[in-house]
This record gives C-alpha cells, structure tokens and sequence, in this order.
C-alpha cells in the first residue's frame, strides 16, 4: 500500500508499469525482491510470471524471512514451488534459508549474498578518530522480539556498577509507548530515545556510541543497521540468527544464544572495563565491513552471479 491506498487496487497499475518498463529498457535481468510474507509471495509471484512471458532471466532475492510462513510451507510446499520454480537463481541472507528453499526442492542456484551500507554513509568516517566511551546503541524496530526488553533489564544491571554509561534507542515500532513508561518506571537514567533517524543525525549516533547491542529473538535475515554499526566500528553483542552467524567472528564482539540479561550483562561488562579491547575490535570491525558489506562491492558480486544465468 502506498499513500492510504490498497496495494490490490495498484497493483494494476504496478503490472502496467512493470510491462511498459520490460518493452522498452529491455533488461538483460530482471531481480526481484520479495518477502518471505504470504501478501508479498502472492503480488511477486505475478511479476515473476511476467518476466518469464518475456522470456527475461530472472532471479529472485529474498530480503525477509518470516519463520511463522516457513513452517506453513514446511507443510505444504506445493503453491511456493509451482509459482517460483520459473525463477532462474535465488539470493538469500542465510545458509539456513538456502537450505529450506533446497529442502523444499527448487534444483537452481541458490547464492548467499548479504544487505549492504551505503558507501556515502562513511565515506567521510575515519575509525582511527573514533572516540571509545561506555555507549550502548539498540538501533531496530522498537518490539519485544527485537530484544528491547533485553536491552533495558541489561542496561539497568550494567548502569549500577558503571554509572557514565550511556543508551541510545533508534527507531519506532508497537512498543514505544512501553519502552518510555519502563524507562520512567525504573528510573534509568542516561538512555536516550530517538525515534527513527536518518542522513547526518543517523551517522552522528553511529560515530557516538561503541557498542551495538541486538539480542533479537529471530534471524529475518541480514539486519543492516547491524552491518553499518561495524562500518563504523562498533563492537557487536547480539544471538547467532539468520545471516549473522554466517560471517560472524569473535573478533567482533559477543554472540549468544541466551535471552538472559545476566549472560549479556556479564558479555558487556567485559567489553565495558577494556577500553584496549573496545578499540581493537573497533579497527577490526570497520576494515571488515568495508570489504565485505559496502554497496559498491556488494552489486559487484550480484552481478557476477547474475550472469551466470
């Protein structure tokens, strides 16, 4: 849906746009980007369809992934693989999602790929400069199944025994009006909240803080607020989900399993009296992304699959 409007009554008008688009820029490959979500199968499935009635190669790159949709098409498969197997390659975030979509039987090649950061967004970002201070940034989705209330319970046992620590919470979502009331509730003091940021306000709380903290409960694939807090040298501390335990190192910060604030309290704390550490890590994670994630090399790898097609 876009501007109010129901995205059954564009969709139409989406269909012509994409034909015209196909008769005259005449692509060489079409990619396209669905959810693994019921509504967006359904609507990409026509696009895909289209593709192929013009003879396009095409290939379809999955961005999420929704672990409740997995399991319905654990139990029957039949309508995704009837309405995908038109599609010449697949992209995923995570070895875990090309193995279901091999599992649920598509024979075409299936490559891992990854999210990027924008290469303007640290393009002017020197690692060497960066300021290591007690700062824990949660940059998502503002719901309990991003790990909020991790976040706070950690926090409020972290902020006893390191009185200038600091945290910064990013973005909106269902659970904003309860986060705040927590906040005022347990008196937790120097935590910031934002809302969602964006260009110059975005960057400066990525170069503020040291450490990103994301204990969310599923891997919906490759988070890129994640990718860009290593950009700019962040340690990480979040669970092994979707594509994070596939390039995952512990030279990056701390991964888990555990959904207990004891277990992250002790993961940060460690963090939090080693700033040589903290430093170290910050170097590390910085070099890394800008070799692995930045859009610039990331469409260059797209492309090298794609013509393979």
């Amino acid at each position: 849906s876009r501007n109010g409007i129901n995205g059954i009554l564009l969709l139409p008008i989406d269909v012509l746009k994409f034909c015209l688009k196909i008769v005259f820029f005449q692509p060489d490959y079409i990619l396209i980007n669905p959810s693994l979500q019921l509504n967006a199968l359904k609507r990409d499935a026509v696009f895909l369809s289209i593709s192929k009635l013009f003879k396009k190669n095409t290939a379809i790159f999955f961005h999420g992934w929704d672990i409740e949709i997995e399991k319905l098409i654990d139990n029957d498969n039949y309508d995704l693989l009837k309405n995908y197997n038109k599609a010449d390659m697949f992209f995923v975030l995570a070895s875990s999602f090309k193995h279901k979509l091999e599992e649920w039987g598509f024979k075409q090649p299936i490559n891992l790929t990854t999210t990027k950061v924008d290469d303007l967004l640290v393009s002017d970002f020197k690692v060497e400069k960066k300021m290591i201070t007690k700062s824990i940034l949660f940059l998502a989705r503002i719901e309990k199944q991003k790990g909020i209330y991790i976040v706070l319970k950690t926090y409020k046992k972290l902020k006893e025994k390191h009185k200038d620590l600091s945290l910064t919470i990013v973005g909106d979502g269902n659970e904003l009006t309860n986060v705040k009331k927590y906040i005022n509730e347990n008196k937790l003091n120097d935590v910031k909240v934002t809302g969602r940021l964006s260009g110059q306000s975005l960057k400066d709380v990525f170069i503020n803080n040291s450490l990103y903290f994301f204990p969310t409960y599923h891997g919906e694939g490759m988070p890129t607020s994640l990718l860009e807090s290593m950009a700019f040298g962040l340690t990480i501390v979040s669970r092994p989900v979707g594509g994070i335990s596939d390039f995952f190192k512990s030279e990056m910060g701390g991964l888990t399993e555990s959904k207990d604030p004891e277990v992250y309290f002790n993961i940060l704390n460690n963090y939090l009296t080693n700033e040589n550490l903290l430093k170290e890590i910050s170097i590390f994670n910085h070099k890394y992304a800008m070799r692995n994630f930045l859009a610039s090399n990331v469409v260059q790898c797209l492309e090298k699959h794609l013509s393979k097609i």
